[in-house]
């Protein structure tokens, strides 16, 4: 045994070595073979809701495996959570700036600014997009024209 290492460190080192395929014992759904199916189904089952410690209790008794692989598990598949919805946020927040330019060209034929800014500024409020952050003045002067001299 490793000194130092937390018992749930020693079972994935355990896991992902080279030796861990040849030994007998790890041909259960605790070995790697499993790890990418072991993975999406504590996804969907963190989808579903619940505590991370109910998660990993339903997922230990789904695939017989100790708590700690079901910690490991769930950490794994809460990475992955996270990485769809930070790329998720990128889309809406370029779905959001496309909008900024058609509205922007649209108020502007149009000569209703007000109502476009309101609209962008719930819009993103609603999607968590700090229009704050980016303070937009819009200045427009129209000079009298000369009178052509004929």
């Amino acid at each position: 045994m490793a000194v130092g290492k937390k018992r749930s460190e020693r079972i994935q080192a355990n896991l992902e070595s080279s030796t861990s395929k040849l030994t007998p014992w790890r041909q259960s759904k605790e070995g790697t073979d499993f790890r990418d199916e072991r993975i999406s189904s504590c996804y969907a089952t963190i989808l579903e809701g619940g505590t991370k410690r109910q998660v990993a209790e339903r997922h230990q008794i789904k695939f017989n495996i100790t708590l700690e692989s079901a910690f490991i598990d769930y950490d794994d598949a809460l990475k992955l959570l996270i990485e769809e919805q930070n790329s998720t946020t990128a889309k809406l927040r370029e779905i959001v700036q496309a909008m900024r330019f058609v509205g922007l060209k649209k108020a502007l034929v149009k000569g209703n600014l007000q109502a476009y800014a309101m609209m962008l500024k719930d819009l993103t409020t609603e999607l968590g997009v700090d229009g704050a952050a980016e303070d937009i003045n819009l200045n427009i002067s129209i000079e009298a024209s000369k009178p052509d001299k004929e």
